[in-house]
């Protein structure tokens, strides 16, 4: 399965990358679908945790575009489950984030999260329908954690690399891999160069008008299927 750098800069951080170019059908929903392998490895103390976190999220996506508490309570899991502040610092990049005024800072962050969970919601759980997962590693060293997860639909399988801090009690994501792709690496390196050529008012102009779209779209609802001539 080939998947091109660019693919990730559309996809939220929990939506299997399958999903970045053309959307396959969306499966016949499958019947209580099956988050552990038999031959999983067994996780004990933090680890275990890890795993009812991530398997949670996973599960929470299924339901984004449910209608009534289910989706209201899905979509409020995956936005905690993210440490905002870092996905945007790391995309941004250091030096451009410590340059940057903090309104600006705030500014940028919340148009990014905003964009992110909304592209992702307009996919993600047509991928988790008939999907299964299951957890190949799951290392915790300190405040630090990495979570190796193997996503299988129909014929086609891969894996998501997340990683994820500390936060009180729990644990939070702010970052994922695919082929040794970070997210954060790939949206940096199309930033980078976006502010090279413009300023940053033009970078939050350009985030405010793709979630300006993306609302507008989420208005418009999905053409009915055209009837054959008889």
């Amino acid at each position: 399965m080939k998947i091109s750098k660019l693919a990730l800069s559309g996809l939220f951080l929990f939506t299997p990358l399958a999903q970045a170019a053309d959307p396959a059908p969306a499966a016949a929903p499958a019947a209580a679908p099956v988050a552990t392998a038999p031959t999983e490895k067994k996780y004990t103390g933090e680890e275990a945790k890890l795993q009812t976190f991530m398997s949670e999220v996973f599960e929470a996506s299924r339901k984004v575009n449910t209608e009534g508490a289910d989706k209201t309570a899905s979509r409020e899991k995956i936005q905690k489950a993210m440490d905002w502040e870092r996905v945007a610092k790391d995309c941004l990049g250091t030096s451009a984030w410590n340059k940057a005024s903090a309104a600006n800072r705030k500014s940028y962050k919340d148009l990014l999260e905003d964009v992110i969970i909304r592209t992702a919601y307009t996919r993600v759980d047509t991928f988790m329908t008939g999907a299964t997962y299951e957890f190949k590693e799951i290392q915790v060293k300190g405040k630090d954690a990495h979570v190796q997860a193997v996503f299988k639909q129909g014929v086609d399988d891969f894996t998501l690399d997340y990683y994820l801090g500390k936060k009180g009690a729990g644990w939070q994501v702010y970052d994922i891999a695919f082929e040794d792709i970070r997210y954060s690496e790939n949206i940096r390196e199309q930033i980078k160069a976006f502010l090279s050529e413009k300023g940053f008012p033009s970078l939050l102009a350009k985030l405010k008008e793709r979630r300006d779209k993306l609302v507008e779209d989420a208005k418009t609802p999905a053409a009915a299927p055209a009837k054959k001539a008889s």
